[in-house]
């Protein structure tokens, strides 16, 4: 019985050293998937951020552009922009005051 015992418990171990090898090539191969996977995230990340630097280069480029070339209409959509500003800020005032009323 004791002969039966030492047998199975040296196949047992031999299957969990097995199995441990295979547990060990999966962990690993699930850590570089991840690494892959993060590092292709984090480069997409930054070619997102570059573009959107880039993009708002070119914006603020055509802005300057526009408003050295029709300086008039620049004037008039500033004034439209400070009239709307105004008008909200307003209504917003005037929206807190109603609040506090209620209260």
């Amino acid at each position: 019985a004791t002969n039966l015992y030492m047998k199975s418990l040296q196949k047992e171990t031999e299957a969990f050293s097995k199995s441990k090898g295979n547990y060990d090539r999966r962990n690993a191969s699930f850590k570089e998937e991840v690494e892959s996977i993060l590092n292709r995230t984090r480069m997409g990340a930054y070619s997102l951020n570059k573009t959107a630097k880039r993009m708002q280069e070119e914006r603020d480029r055509i802005n300057v552009f526009l408003m050295e070339t029709y300086p008039k209409l620049a004037v008039k959509v500033k004034e439209k922009l400070l009239l709307e500003k105004q008008e909200i800020a307003e209504k917003l005032k005037r929206a807190k005051e109603e609040n506090s009323k209620l209260e």
